[in-house]
């Protein structure tokens, strides 16, 4: 029998850089990952880096997430380049904004985290 069908694939290569948390931060991403209240692509980006912390390799959180590498890799350096707060709030993009006359600027509410973890509507930390 071949010998390469019988042994389970594990994952090779090298552990991406280890991201160290606070208790705060793992218990706010906690919080958010859990939630139904934040945008989808914040519970994901919570989840990419608690995932990463706690010492999975980007190739198995690609995987289990049905996410690019490049999504797992911007989100990791997004965290430690800019903290939680960063990691929650959409940046600046490039480009023609889209033209939605029924929508006004005082109409719109803001994406961001809630005030009962610790964060403002407007996505800026507290305190």
């Amino acid at each position: 029998m071949n010998e390469s069908l019988t042994k389970p694939r594990t994952r090779t290569g090298p552990k991406p850089k280890a991201i160290h948390l606070d208790p705060a931060d793992q218990q706010l991403l906690h919080q958010i990952a859990e939630s139904t209240y934040w945008a989808p692509w914040q519970v994901r980006r919570a989840k990419v880096v608690l995932e990463i912390a706690n010492g999975a390799r980007v190739a198995d959180v690609m995987e289990q997430m049905n996410l690019s590498r490049a999504t797992v890799q911007r989100a990791c350096r997004q965290f430690e380049r800019e903290g939680l707060h960063g990691l929650m709030t959409q940046g600046h993009r490039t480009g023609r904004p889209r033209l939605n006359r029924s929508i006004t600027s005082s109409s719109r509410k803001p994406i961001g985290p809630s005030p009962e973890i610790g964060l403002l509507p407007n996505g800026l930390l507290s305190g």
